[in-house]
């Protein structure tokens, strides 16, 4: 498992994921969108994840522990 230099990265991205998504209503994010709106680089978005469909999982996720 990576460890982040910025602790709730990790969290921030998928998020940033999907809020994009719903204003643009369509799935397509890019990383480097979803990196900008976090206020990280697309290098970092990378560094925790390794694709845009991982980060789309972590959102996933996190809605599911939102739930329980």
């Amino acid at each position: 498992m990576s460890r982040s230099r910025i602790p709730d990265r990790r969290e921030r991205l998928p998020a940033a994921a999907h809020g994009l998504a719903l204003e643009r209503v369509r799935p397509a994010t890019a990383v480097s969108g979803t990196a900008e709106r976090t206020g990280i680089g697309k290098g970092a978005a990378y560094f925790e994840f390794p694709t845009k469909a991982a980060i789309l999982d972590a959102r996933l996720d996190q809605s599911e522990e939102h739930r329980s």
